[in-house]
């Protein structure tokens, strides 16, 4: 007898209904990978790291585009995934935003922040479901190292462009007004 995954029979709506309940309970950010639940919790140094990313780039992004962190977007009819930082950009982004449908955009690019649990499925899987639905740059961030991998859409795979490090400024390869220095993405205090 063969048992029947049940979040094969929900819908997206429903999975971030129960994604956001299960967030508000136990703290666990929850994903869908082809039907299976990934659960995972955000350290400190991981949630510091985002919003210091979030604060430089809505400072520097064209005011085209929006940069938001946690937001469920649904890749294909199985991959429901909350990257950590989400650019999404075009002339109607705002009348996106406001009709709460911005999950269903592909984003211009991605921040990934790195963590013991989940840096084998953000170098593995996600790099993969990234680069097949055309995300066209993706960054790795590491705060145990203090380093930030920039990778660029090659072909529907990426290839690495440069790996920053803690004194480096890295520049986004899409919005090359967007510049900032490693060792901020990674201050406890932005006021240092």
């Amino acid at each position: 007898m063969s048992l029947v995954n049940p979040i094969n029979f929900l819908t997206f709506e429903q999975f971030v209904k129960i994604s956001e309940s299960i967030k508000d309970n136990t703290g666990h950010i929850i994903e869908c990978s082809n039907g299976e639940i990934l659960y995972f919790s955000p350290t400190a140094k991981h949630s510091v790291s985002i919003n210091n990313i979030i604060g430089i780039l809505r400072n520097k992004l064209p005011n085209s585009c929006i940069a938001i962190s946690e937001l469920h977007v649904k890749f294909t009819e199985n991959e429901y995934r909350i990257p950590d930082i989400s650019v999404f950009c075009g002339r109607d982004i705002s009348e996106k935003y406001e009709n709460d449908i911005l999950h269903l955009e592909t984003p211009k690019l991605i921040f990934e922040v790195l963590s013991e649990s989940t840096e084998k499925n953000d170098r593995e899987h996600k790099m993969k479901l990234y680069a097949s639905t055309g995300i066209e740059e993706y960054l790795l961030v590491d705060y145990r190292n203090k380093t930030i991998e920039q990778y660029y859409l090659d072909n529907n795979s990426y290839k690495l462009n440069k790996n920053y490090k803690n004194n480096d400024v890295c520049t986004l390869l899409l919005y090359p007004q967007v510049s900032f220095a490693v060792s901020d993405v990674f201050k406890i205090f932005m006021n240092e």
